[in-house]
């Protein structure tokens, strides 16, 4: 398979490639292979009552020309992968939340890296980025701070090919009448009622 075979696979496949569809492999490729189950999020106002939890967004997104006639792009869209552990109150909370953040890490980047249904449909992962913290929150006496939440950011940079077919304008079908039949008993003749809707 030759180097433009394979970016424009999508296109002959008639599949079409965007942040959203990104989004949707790779909250599918992460549902049941990490710690967060299926506590899996595509927006900003996730409920968060249950960890650990798994938000996913697409805050970056770059196309680069490779024509000056029909749109052709290399598209690099930043992927952002940010798990949340809420620290026990056990002993060493710190310690634990670090081992808890490298596993759930490990499992995320096995997970989208391994996903087939993603990696058939770009070109290549350019960039894996990974940053981790622990943050506090006031305790009740507001004398001491205690840790309380744990997150790992793992960024990933999917460069994929868009050409002509991804920026076709999204059509829609007008809708010129309505045909209603009603079903009556035996020998009973059905009618028919025509709507001709109006422009």
């Amino acid at each position: 398979m030759t180097f433009i075979d394979v970016r424009r696979r999508s296109f002959l496949s008639g599949e079409i490639m965007n942040a959203a569809q990104i989004r949707q492999l790779v909250a599918a490729a992460l549902r049941g292979k990490t710690d967060a189950e299926d506590r899996i999020y595509l927006t900003e106002a996730w409920p968060i009552t249950t960890y650990p939890a798994i938000l996913l967004q697409t805050p970056l997104e770059v196309k680069e020309s490779i024509g000056r006639n029909a749109p052709q792009f290399n598209t690099i869209t930043t992927l952002r992968i940010s798990g949340h552990i809420q620290l026990s109150e056990g002993e060493n909370p710190v310690t634990v939340a670090a081992s808890a953040l490298e596993r759930l890490c490990e499992q995320i980047q096995r997970a989208v890296i391994n996903s087939y249904e993603l990696t058939r449909q770009i070109q290549q992962f350019a960039k894996v980025r990974t940053t981790m913290g622990i943050y506090t929150a006031p305790s009740i006496t507001a004398t001491r701070s205690e840790p309380s939440l744990a997150e790992v950011k793992v960024e990933l940079d999917l460069e994929y090919y868009q050409g002509p077919e991804d920026f076709f304008p999204l059509e829609t079908t007008q809708l010129a009448g309505i045909d209603v039949t009603i079903n009556m008993p035996d020998g009973a003749p059905e009618p028919l009622i025509a709507i001709t809707l109006s422009e």
